[in-house]
């Protein structure tokens, strides 16, 4: 267990050229600790942040240090560098920071691909045994197509009796497909009912669900696969540079305080 220590209050007070350095001077002691302040502290107005370029930079900067760590919570088991060397990596750091966070996105891409690509393949998957291509699931002027899924396709036959020669009928186990004239559009949509049918959304594209489930299936393979490879760039990256990543974040955070 750390024991605790007695800690003084320091109040600062500098020209407004000069209280940047004056903060600086103070953190560089190491055994102060700058903290952040409201707009007023006992209705005593206590100043603003700083805003220069650098102060810009830095904000900036410490906004995509924290993305990244929280994405490889990399560790520093190398030990501390000295300030001037950690003032360096806010130089060194940025183009790497950015090469990474390309590589986190491209993750996130392919995962958001693979979950639409799923997803599709799960709606071809349900119109495929009907073995229609997709174009002509959406109907022509003046013929309707009705795609449903019922646990009774195998009485559809039974209930569509008496208008065979006015549809067309294709069944599959758990779904039917029925393409008949608009001016019969209600007659199947009460024999649909009958059965417990409930409509299928039609996936967009042309050609043969099959092909197209092949298509899908071969494109997860492709974005999995590149996942992989990201996943291992970023696990070389934090290798050789996750101890300098958390050392920038810290040098990072103590400037923040310095103009904040």
């Amino acid at each position: 267990m750390f024991e605790t220590a007695d800690m003084s209050r320091l109040t600062v007070a500098a020209p407004v050229g000069k209280i940047e350095d004056v903060l600086r001077t103070c953190a560089s002691l190491g055994c102060v600790h700058i903290e952040e302040y409201g707009n007023f502290e006992d209705g005593i107005g206590v100043g603003k942040s700083i805003n220069t370029d650098n102060s810009d930079h830095i904000s900036q900067m410490i906004i995509k240090a924290r993305a990244l760590q929280a994405e490889l919570n990399a560790t520093n088991t190398g030990g501390a560098k000295s300030a001037v060397e950690a003032n360096k990596l806010t130089i060194s750091m940025g183009d790497k920071i950015d090469s990474a966070l390309a590589l986190v996105d491209q993750i996130r891409d392919a995962q958001s691909d693979i979950s639409n690509l799923d997803e599709r393949i799960k709606a071809l998957s349900r119109v495929e045994p009907l073995g229609i291509p997709l174009e002509l699931m959406a109907g022509f002027e003046g013929l309707e197509i009705y795609i449903a899924e019922t646990a009774k396709a195998s009485k559809a036959h039974v209930v569509f009796a008496d208008m065979m020669s006015e549809i067309e009928l294709q069944t599959s186990p758990g779904i039917i497909a029925v393409a008949c004239k608009s001016s019969d559009g209600a007659a199947v949509q009460i024999g649909l009912s009958e059965l417990g049918a409930k409509p299928i959304q039609i996936p967009a594209g042309k050609g043969s669900p099959s092909e197209m489930i092949a298509t899908a299936k071969s494109k997860v393979s492709e974005l999995e696969s590149s996942i992989i490879t990201c996943e291992d760039e970023l696990a070389a990256w934090s290798k050789s540079n996750g101890r300098d990543l958390v050392i920038l974040l810290e040098h990072l955070e103590r400037e923040e305080s310095i103009y904040t």
